[in-house]
């Protein structure tokens, strides 16, 4: 038996053992909590020994993982209501339970606003011509199809969700975020409907909405041979959905993925822009540092060291440059907890005694970190040594291969 056929043998006992299940917790009399438990023990073993064998990418293991988490909330459930009988509704959702999805997926903005988001020029740019201009001139726009459907791709870490937020704000619109998985159901034709509700309520709101649907690769990858029957449904429904987007004014879509040559042709067809998100150049590099370290104690290190800080950055993401500068703010924390001698200043805060403090004369006392006073602490300013620090213990993540991958795929 090849690989690919003992996957779905192992996932088909897997359906087949959950299936089972379900029948003895549907049962009309009193139920079997022991036998439940132990046919519990037997399902959950082979769902994790599918997920185990299959990578990310597997036709599985989202399912798997879904099955799995309705499987815990069987066991809250018998653990509870033995007595009772428990009969999971498989063709619909109610109401109520549709309206907190809409619900869970409203956020409020992280970003206020464009001015708190560094770089992107260009990108800033065309969602506040497209998104927030129709709304603020709309004569601009008249007897012209509206663009209402974009899609963010590029490496990790680039701000992709950071400038939808910002954009929320700047529009003033109300702003929901959802994954694959917020989606996503155990019971069959159920995440279609999911779909479906959230778009149409969408679509029937007066006020500006935003979706953003972020990993949208977890609903949209190439189609293959072995893909389930179910997955496709979703797709299709989606697709449907996107293509009933073109005349709406006041709902707009925006969906970002870290892996675009993933994505099916038909969902990148339906796209109206395409955004390639590049990691920061130079410029921008500086723009983030400014970012991070705007409430950062001794500001003046960085800006002494800014030509050195952007030319050893070059192919790091936004993410990558905050880490480095996390790590630059935190080398001057950790080395007090080697610090054994401390001065105190006048206003009764604690300083660690420097290296070179041999001659100090003030009022100074040894003893450990632990055994100072609770905030009492006052760690000294960052100095150039804790940039240097910071350079070997955080690194780029994403590979100059990588970035070659998404500079082709920008030429198809």
């Amino acid at each position: 038996m090849d690989e690919d056929s003992l996957m779905l043998h192992l996932y088909d006992s897997t359906v087949e053992c959950y299936e089972e299940l379900l029948g003895l917790c549907q049962t009309d009399g009193p139920m079997n909590s022991m036998q439940i438990k132990l046919k519990m023990n037997e399902c959950s073993r082979k769902m994790q020994s599918v997920i185990n064998a299959e990578d990310n990418s597997g036709p599985y293991v989202v399912h798997l993982f879904q099955l799995k988490q309705h499987m815990q909330t069987l066991i809250k459930f018998v653990k509870t209501k033995e007595s009772k009988r428990l009969v999971p509704d498989k063709k619909s959702t109610s109401s109520k339970e549709l309206d907190q999805l809409v619900e869970d997926a409203l956020e409020r903005p992280r970003v206020q606003g464009f001015q708190d988001v560094a770089g992107m020029r260009d990108i800033k740019g065309l969602l506040l011509s497209l998104i927030v201009l129709p709304k603020t001139q709309s004569q601009l726009f008249q007897n012209q199809k509206l663009s209402n459907s974009f899609l963010l791709f590029g490496p990790p870490g680039t701000g992709k969700t950071q400038v939808v937020h910002a954009l929320a704000y700047e529009a003033n619109a109300n702003l929901y975020c959802i994954t694959a998985g917020d989606l996503m159901s155990s019971y069959v034709g159920q995440t279609e409907k999911n779909v479906k509700f959230l778009f149409e309520y969408l679509r029937k709101k007066d006020s500006l909405s935003l979706l953003f649907i972020d990993e949208i690769d977890g609903f949209c990858k190439k189609r293959s041979e072995s893909e389930m029957d179910h997955n496709r449904r979703i797709k299709t429904e989606l697709l449907c959905q996107i293509s009933q987007m073109d005349d709406q004014s006041n709902f707009f879509l925006i969906c970002a993925t870290n892996c675009p040559w993933d994505l099916d042709s038909a969902f990148l067809r339906r796209f109206h822009k395409r955004l390639y998100v590049p990691l920061p150049n130079s410029a921008e590099r500086w723009e983030l540092f400014e970012t991070f370290i705007k409430n950062a104690p001794s500001k003046v290190t960085f800006f002494d060291n800014r030509e050195f800080l952007i030319s050893n950055t070059e192919g790091w993401s936004g993410s990558d440059i905050s880490d480095l500068v996390q790590e630059t703010l935190n080398a001057r924390i950790v080395e007090l907890q080697y610090t054994k001698i401390w001065k105190k200043c006048p206003d009764g805060f604690y300083e660690p005694l420097d290296e070179n403090g041999q001659d100090y004369n003030g009022n100074f006392t040894y003893a450990d970190l632990k055994d100072l006073p609770s905030c009492s602490i006052r760690a000294r300013n960052v100095e150039t040594k804790d940039i240097f620090f910071a350079f070997e213990h955080a690194s780029p993540t994403v590979t100059k291969a990588e970035v070659r991958k998404f500079e082709d795929f920008c030429k198809v």
